[in-house]
This record gives C-alpha cells, sequence and structure tokens, in this order.
C-alpha cells in the first residue's frame, strides 16, 4: 500500500531569498498558463501528446 503524506508549510525568506523566490513562482506561474494554452488550443489531456508538443518549449 502506497501513502502519500502532504505537509502545509509558511516560508520565511529573508530579505535575500525574497526576490529570487517572486521571480521562481512567476516562472511557475508562467509555465502553467503556457502549458494551458497548449491543452486548450489542441484540446488534449494526453500527457504523451502534450510532452511532444511542449517538452522543448519549456
Amino acid at each position: 500500500m502506497k501513502l502519500t503524506l502532504t505537509a502545509k508549510i509558511k516560508i520565511l525568506p529573508t530579505s535575500e531569498q525574497e526576490q529570487p523566490l517572486q521571480k521562481t513562482m512567476q516562472a511557475y506561474c508562467d509555465a502553467c498558463n503556457a502549458v494551458s494554452e497548449v491543452i486548450f488550443k489542441e484540446n488534449t489531456l494526453v500527457q504523451a501528446k502534450l510532452h511532444k508538443i511542449i517538452y522543448l518549449f519549456l
């Protein structure tokens, strides 16, 4: 039996860490939006097909 444990934590970045963290979160959000656009354009959720389309782009 496989068990998954999820923890919700609050991070407290230093002022030095805050800007790179914001950039990373924005890049992640942009990538998710790009993938969503492809999904709607191609009208598919087939992982293999999406992988071929998106992998090199991201």
